[in-house]
């Protein structure tokens, strides 16, 4: 145990002792307060009761004073060497309102950009050199891009046309009128592109007939063909040399009054096409299953069957 003569404090450590002697005791202070003169061992002891001391009566020690940032209130503080009306000088009001009309003059005003010579448009100093590197948007190209545009070229063929990515395609059509999306629809179905619609992967009923179809000796691509397209409509099964297409409907074929319209559309379009229709509703196919399916083999095979026992009529909800 070392013991204070002087305070009479125990401490269990040398350096804990050292170290008490070092700040409580010792003779000669050196370091001044240069307002209130007290004396300190340290001057970081110095320095933090100058900045953050808040003395008991400031407006006479700076009665006449001024804060030294240019605010016009009274001094109350002494930030180093400066006399200041805030305990830090970024809450002086003067110090804010530099800091906030500096920022709004680097976002808005065109001297913090620069001019690109490539495709004329005012860029950030910061990014500057790395537009310019990656810049290749000519004012020509721009007119071409946007010509082909509204020539109802897609996307992908600009990019690949001129060798230009997102971003760039972006930019050149910035501020351009949409072009509308049906003939951009109807351009596609003229050249055949709009055949890869489906995403996602085909449905429990359809995978099941089409395994029913495959056991009962129909060969796929031959008797019959998958989502075969015929202008705007798709069939789920087509039966080319018998001219029949089978549709397996779900709930929503029933439900919803827009379905109803466009499933009565495509019949009334694929009728005056020779086609015959047959709808099949899964959830009437999935309760009886085994004297349907019998039903719509025979049908297929060209026996005598009564298909209308399995096929259902259009009817508004």
């Amino acid at each position: 145990m070392y013991n204070c003569t002087k305070c009479n404090k125990n401490f269990k450590r040398q350096t804990d002792f050292a170290n008490h002697m070092r700040w409580k005791h010792k003779e000669f202070k050196q370091y001044e307060c240069r307002i209130c003169k007290k004396k300190f061992n340290d001057n970081s002891q110095r320095v933090i009761h100058e900045k953050y001391f808040v003395h008991k009566d400031p407006i006479e020690l700076f009665e006449n004073d001024l804060c030294d940032y240019g605010c016009g209130q009274k001094a109350k503080f002494i930030i180093g060497e400066k006399k200041c009306c805030s305990k830090s000088f970024n809450s002086c009001l003067n110090i804010r309102q530099k800091n906030s009309t500096s920022n709004k003059l680097k976002h808005s005003n065109t001297k913090y950009k620069k001019l690109c010579e490539i495709c004329n448009q005012m860029i950030g100093f910061n990014k500057f050199k790395e537009h310019k590197e990656h810049c290749c948007l000519t004012q020509e190209k721009i007119d071409l891009i946007r010509k082909n545009y509204y020539e109802f070229m897609s996307i992908e063929e600009i990019k690949s046309k001129y060798g230009l990515f997102n971003l760039d395609i972006h930019k050149a059509l910035k501020g351009c009128q949409k072009r509308s999306l049906s003939e951009v629809c109807k351009r596609s179905h003229k050249e055949g592109k709009g055949n890869n619609w489906r995403t996602t992967e085909e449905s429990y009923p359809e995978v099941f007939f089409e395994k029913f179809l495959i056991n009962n000796g129909f060969k796929k691509n031959s008797d019959f063909i998958r989502e075969k397209q015929i202008s705007f409509y798709r069939i789920d099964f087509f039966f080319p040399k018998k001219m029949i297409a089978i549709e397996i409907d779900g709930l929503q074929h029933i439900r919803f009054n827009y379905q109803i319209e466009i499933d009565r559309r495509k019949n009334l379009f694929l009728k005056s096409q020779g086609i015959k229709v047959i709808r099949i509703l899964w959830k009437d196919l999935f309760k009886d299953s085994k004297s349907k399916l019998f039903i719509i083999s025979e049908y297929l095979k060209g026996n005598k069957a009564n298909i209308d026992l399995v096929s259902r009529k259009i009817e508004y909800p």
